[in-house]
């Protein structure tokens, strides 16, 4: 080894390796640790007696500096032997008694950089799963053309035995749902804002695959509203509920007055004659007050006869009593 001395170098030395057959070592120092404080340092690069880089006995690295560049290649950091334990970023930790400092926000990605898991402990593994910077404030889970899931777990024990909620791209179909396995149990889905109210821009659409069951709690009503928008404060004219066993009550939501309109015709009840629907044909409705209803003659009111009536376009005529 040849050592050479310019001026502003203390130490600018150069080597030749020249045996493929040989390990060779640049610089090397090995220390017989009988005994000495544990703050002890293998290496300590100071500039103005200021530390800018240790190295502590027990193998720990600390500088001073806010930036460590790799100009080009892939940095890779293993903690425990084979990659296995923990690799921490933020907080504080030590170096010996010195403390080491580094960013409490965080760790941060550039753009384009992702932040990205392999199933391979093989270095430069092609990662499978992916989150991305779409925009500001803007999270992208994505990976190419292949459909992505996000899993959140009301319980997990191993992959035999959880509960969990998803969200993910099925076939062209985006899903929404929960699934368990093992002792898990098959979840509600709700969805809801402020008090509980469901509301959704431009509707709510959804399909139910073949084979499934819609269930609805007890006098739990589905109502309608003239209004576009179907929030807390706004009156229902119109509702479906379980009136009882075997028996759907359909209502205009408020005060249990209502009917049901086919395409061809209307059925109504609790109907006085004086408040009829102007008479449009095929419409039906039952009346509370008719005045000696008969079958076929126009229906009339201030009585007290229930009574099934018909609308011709013109008048209602009575088709049952």
């Amino acid at each position: 080894m040849a050592e050479t001395h310019e001026e502003g170098d203390v130490f600018a030395m150069v080597d030749t390796w020249n045996d493929v057959n040989k390990v060779h070592t640049a610089i090397k120092m090995d220390v017989l640790d009988l005994a000495s404080d544990p703050a002890s340092l293998l290496m300590d690069l100071q500039v103005g007696s200021a530390s800018m880089f240790r190295v502590a006995k027990d193998g720990d690295l600390w500088t001073s500096g806010a930036v460590l560049q790799f100009e080009s290649g892939t940095v890779s950091i293993f903690s425990g032997t084979g990659g296995g334990g923990d690799v921490y970023i933020g907080g504080v930790g030590t170096i010996g008694t010195v403390p080491m400092a580094v960013s409490y926000t965080g760790p941060t990605l550039r753009q384009p950089n992702y932040l990205g898991w392999t199933s391979s402990s093989t270095i430069n593994s092609t990662s499978d799963l992916r989150l991305y910077r779409d925009a500001a404030n803007v999270l992208g889970l994505r990976n190419g053309l292949n459909p992505q899931t996000a899993n959140l777990y009301n319980f997990y024990n191993d992959g035999d035995n959880y509960e969990r909620g998803f969200l993910k791209w099925d076939s062209n179909v985006l899903k929404i749902g929960t699934e368990s396995a093992g002792t898990g149990s098959s979840r509600a889905v709700h969805f809801a804002t402020v008090n509980n109210i469901l509301k959704t821009a431009g509707g709510f659409n959804y399909a139910i695959e073949a084979g499934s069951v819609v269930r609805y709690q007890k006098n739990l009503d589905i109502l309608w509203s003239n209004s576009s928008n179907a929030h807390t404060g706004i009156t229902s004219d119109v509702g479906i509920s379980r009136a009882a066993s075997g028996v759907l009550a359909i209502t205009d939501g408020v005060s249990g007055n209502g009917g049901l309109t086919f395409s061809y015709g209307e059925v109504r009840e609790a109907y006085t004659v004086s408040t009829l629907p102007t008479a449009t044909v095929g419409m039906i409705a039952r009346v509370t007050d008719a005045s000696s209803p008969s079958v076929g003659s126009a229906v009339s009111g201030g009585g007290s006869s229930p009574a099934l009536v018909w609308s011709n376009g013109t008048n209602w005529i009575v088709i049952g009593v």
